[in-house]
């Protein structure tokens, strides 16, 4: 009898697992690769936030689904977004000169930092891109490789 019941499990596992492999169940998630160019100096790093929806997008990191930072070399860094899945995201990136880990604004919250977000998308004159601007599609099959580059105020 345990025979048999262990024959019936198996021929439910061999039967249920091309479904399962077809709907990309033990295919890891891909990393989304954020490369930064236009840094005025190798000080500090870049950090890096990915949200996928525009709740919280561009202020607020604490909404943000991933939090990345790369180290500057020669005017440039990468920040790495492990295990993403297919879906919209959009990048909100700032030049942590100083390694505080929050962006320095003047008095008028104006930022005094190099900042950036993904599609290179451009703050207004008293506010951020739209999460629509800055927003891509991510095939978590594959890498996604972005380029950007550092914007000033």
């Amino acid at each position: 009898m345990k025979r048999v019941a262990f024959l019936l499990s198996a021929a439910v596992v061999l039967f249920l697992a091309p479904r399962a492999m077809a709907q990309g169940a033990g295919v890891p998630d891909s990393p989304i690769n954020v490369e930064v160019g236009g840094f005025p100096n190798d000080q500090g790093r870049l950090a890096c936030a990915l949200y996928n929806g525009p709740d919280g997008f561009p202020r607020d990191r604490d909404k943000a689904i991933q939090r990345a930072t790369g180290e500057i070399s020669r005017g440039r860094a990468t920040c790495v977004f492990n295990n993403v899945r297919t879906g919209t995201y959009a990048i909100a990136f700032f030049h942590d000169a100083k390694m505080t880990g929050k962006m320095v604004k003047n008095m008028l919250g104006i930022p005094q930092e190099g900042y950036g977000f993904s599609n290179d998308a451009k703050a207004g004159a008293m506010s951020p891109p739209s999460f629509s601007d800055a927003a891509f599609k991510h095939d978590g099959s594959k890498p996604t490789t972005l380029k950007c580059i550092l914007q000033k105020f």
